[in-house]
């Protein structure tokens, strides 16, 4: 029997991440030319008055036509916020709204591509997880993921002034025919 040690064994898996990408917190670390930025759960954790500033210090890290993806809690969802309010890690935190992040992501020179709810079935109910992509449309999921893209210089002003619009509706990944990958894939990817 082969015993490897913790620090040895942390060491290789910290090798395995680096090999797979920038996984840092400390902001000097970070470039400004990135084709993906992923934010799971993170914003409701930000402060409202600071959100903003986040955005657009995320934006400025993207390269031109590089993708925000974020992930949040849906506070339409009455489970959703039962559960946050019970746990202790969330303890003061103020759930964002799909809108109000479609705002950020708008005035940070952003274009939202698009915005799906997602977790509507929890695990003893795993069976009809495969319907979830039909119900995206469906304000109710336990979560929502926005899809924003940096445009490139050239196509920011007429994009810009069409997101703009305070009614814009905005379509499924279904009508743009792009599909999420689903998180049970990313964590095996991972």
């Amino acid at each position: 029997m082969v015993s490897i040690s913790q620090p040895l064994a942390l060491t290789v898996f910290q090798l395995q991440l680096q090999a797979r990408g920038k996984f840092t917190i400390l902001e000097h670390e970070l470039h400004t030319d990135y084709d993906v930025v992923v934010l799971a759960n993170v914003m409701h954790h930000i402060p409202a008055p600071e959100r903003q500033v986040v955005i657009d210090k995320l934006t400025r890290r993207l390269a031109d036509s590089g993708r925000l993806v974020i992930f949040e809690h849906n506070p339409a969802n009455p489970l959703t916020r039962w559960a946050v309010s019970h746990c202790a890690f969330d303890k003061g935190v103020i759930l964002v709204w799909p809108r109000q992040l479609q705002r950020y992501l708008v005035s940070a020179g952003l274009r939202v591509l698009h915005r799906d709810y997602i977790v509507f079935f929890p695990r003893y109910l795993a069976r009809l997880r495969p319907l979830e992509p039909k119900l995206a449309w469906c304000p109710l999921g336990a979560q929502f993921v926005i899809t924003a893209l940096k445009p490139t210089c050239s196509g920011m002003t007429t994009s810009r002034r069409r997101l703009e619009r305070s009614d814009h509706v905005l379509p499924t990944s279904k009508e743009l025919g792009n599909k999420l990958i689903p998180q049970s894939q990313i964590r095996k990817a991972l």
